[in-house]
């Protein structure tokens, strides 16, 4: 994974930047050009019965203008380059937009802040830039989070030994290795053992031994990539349980800067909502995540 243009989803002029200053970081970090983009639109826009064309015209055209300048007062009041291109774009379809965008130009990675208190409060919006936007998506966190420590933690799955999987394994290890490499932090992988609580629960199944099972069957695959990656088997964890919990708890625990998740190998059943191991971990998590796809 290389950084070598970042388009920046900017927050509302009311909040603060988050997503922006982190983008600047990565900027300085990395030589990357910035593409600075707000997202602008209002309802009355579509109702014709409430304004006429030229109304509707001076609304757009006032909105645009307004941000425009606001932009302007932003860059001039930060450290970004000259050569940062500042955009105003007038749609209510963001994720729409930014899928295209992505496809007809040349981006390496989308930055956008995600607000919420104790987790991240993702919208429909959020959900379907991840799903739709083919590039690797940075959602910063607008909380404070106590000393840095210094991990990135990489979600990893060894269900199956398929090209697609190993494929989304390799793309989401580089990109935890292309993140920590900018701040010198390790990174940790971890591999979720999702054993049915019900048949355990009835003693149809035993933790442990089961636990065994499956990495017995995962571990020569485990440990070829693990090689592959140059990351010692240490660094490596299988905790047990429903993948939105134990992983998130393993990040808190190593009080991980960031998170970097897989997602996108199902994009049918993620359209019918069944979603996919990331967006199981996505709503409890309240650090940094980073979302990459195949």
């Amino acid at each position: 994974m290389q950084i070598r243009s970042i388009l920046t989803v900017l927050d509302k002029p009311k909040h603060k930047q988050t997503a922006f200053e982190a983008a600047q970081q990565l900027q300085e970090q990395t030589g990357a050009n910035l593409d600075l983009v707000a997202f602008r639109f209002n309802s009355l826009y579509d109702h014709d019965g409430a304004l006429d064309k030229e109304q509707r015209r001076q609304l757009r055209h006032k909105v645009v203008a307004d941000s425009r300048a606001w932009m302007k007062e932003l860059a001039a009041d930060s450290t970004v380059p000259e050569k940062t291109k500042m955009r105003t774009i007038w749609t209510n379809d963001i994720a729409d937009w930014l899928a295209d965008e992505v496809i007809e130009r040349p981006v390496d990675l989308v930055v956008k802040s995600i607000h919420g208190s104790k987790t991240f409060t993702y919208t429909p919006t959020d959900w379907q830039i991840l799903r739709t936007c083919n590039v690797p998506v940075l959602l910063k966190s607008t909380q404070r989070r106590r000393k840095p420590g210094n991990v990135v933690l990489v979600g990893l799955d060894f269900t199956r030994a398929d090209a697609k999987r190993r494929k989304l394994n390799q793309k989401a290890m580089d990109a935890a290795k292309c993140m920590a490499a900018l701040t010198g932090a390790k990174v940790h992988g971890v591999f979720a053992l999702e054993i049915s609580e019900v048949l355990r629960d009835l003693d149809i199944i035993d933790k442990k031994v089961t636990r065994k099972s499956i990495l017995g069957r995962v571990m020569p695959d485990v440990e070829q990539f693990l090689a592959a990656n140059e990351m010692p088997k240490s660094r490596m964890h299988f905790p047990v349980g429903k993948a939105g919990r134990v992983i998130n708890s393993l990040a808190h625990d190593l009080n991980a800067d960031l998170l970097v998740l897989g997602t996108g190998i199902h994009r049918v059943r993620q359209a019918i909502g069944l979603g996919s191991t990331a967006e199981r971990v996505l709503p409890r998590a309240y650090r940094d995540v980073l979302v990459v796809h195949p």
